[in-house]
């Protein structure tokens, strides 16, 4: 019998589906598209040419029969083409190597409304929403009719958060929040005016993890201490930088948001996902 419970333990493990409510928060990186070469003046402080890879991604906490989903990419082929996101897939596509189907999401933390962040809201339909306030009305007063694209907003986007909103599916936050015991909202600050990110108690190995989202699009930002690009205020980054590597329970443990590394660095999961440990 004890063998038998080893080898079923053992199964579950690899599948990444081991018993999460026993074992706390458990953390998952999905990549939903992959681009051969993004600006680094953009990514890196201080950087006026060349190019990088990148991935886009959306991150999965799952623990205590609950599953909580950390931003919801976009779904619109032909914007990935537009934007240079090759082998694109939906956020859906993506949660799917997790065996999570839509309607398993309990929560979604939008960590700030730019278009591969927010741009996919509908399969959610049992969720409710974590969005800082001040995000959402300065998202509101920067778009329009008359100028429905600004600064990575849609206006489309935008106008289904508020929906959400009236619909009574959105916690709108003012800093500090927590979404269940041990899932952690903080406001950032500096790549939009309420960016937030995700600080994961997860109650086990290996302790506490930070999801950075475009406070850090690379490891290169978290060591090297270089604030992203496109950042408002560098300062203001750096400092947030400081606050994610002071809770992190390694340095490594601060994931910036579209760092290729990410795949290579944390336990595969499936073909284009990890599990951050």
């Amino acid at each position: 019998m004890r063998t038998t419970h080893l080898a079923i333990a053992a199964l579950l493990s690899v599948a990444g589906c081991s018993r999460d409510g026993d074992e706390g928060w458990r953390v998952y990186a999905a990549e939903y598209g992959h681009s051969e070469h993004f600006p680094r003046k953009a990514l890196v402080h201080g950087e006026s040419d060349g190019t990088q890879p990148l991935s886009w991604l959306v991150f999965v906490i799952r623990g205590h029969d609950r599953v909580i989903l950390v931003d919801t990419g976009f779904d619109d082929p032909d914007l990935a083409r537009r934007k240079g996101v090759g082998d694109f897939r939906t956020a859906p596509e993506a949660l799917a190597e997790l065996d999570v189907a839509p309607e398993q999401v309990g929560d979604v933390v939008l960590t700030h409304l730019h278009w591969d962040h927010a741009g996919n809201l509908s399969p959610w339909a049992q969720a409710t929403f974590w969005l800082q306030a001040d995000e959402l009305e300065w998202a509101e007063g920067r778009v329009s009719v008359e100028q429905p694209r600004r600064g990575g907003l849609y206006l489309e986007d935008i106008r289904a958060v508020s929906g959400l909103v009236g619909a009574g599916r959105v916690q709108l936050v003012d800093g500090r929040a927590e979404v269940a015991p041990g899932i952690v909202l903080h406001r950032g600050g500096a790549h939009t005016t309420a960016i937030q990110w995700v600080e994961v108690r997860t109650g086990r190995t290996p302790g506490t993890i930070v999801l950075a989202s475009d406070n850090a699009y690379l490891y290169e930002n978290l060591e090297e201490h270089v604030p992203i690009g496109a950042s408002r205020d560098a300062r203001a980054n750096l400092a947030e930088l400081d606050r994610m590597l002071e809770l992190a329970s390694r340095t490594d443990l601060v994931v910036p948001g579209h760092d290729p590394q990410i795949l290579e660095r944390h336990r595969r999961r499936g073909d284009r996902v990890v599990e951050i440990r």
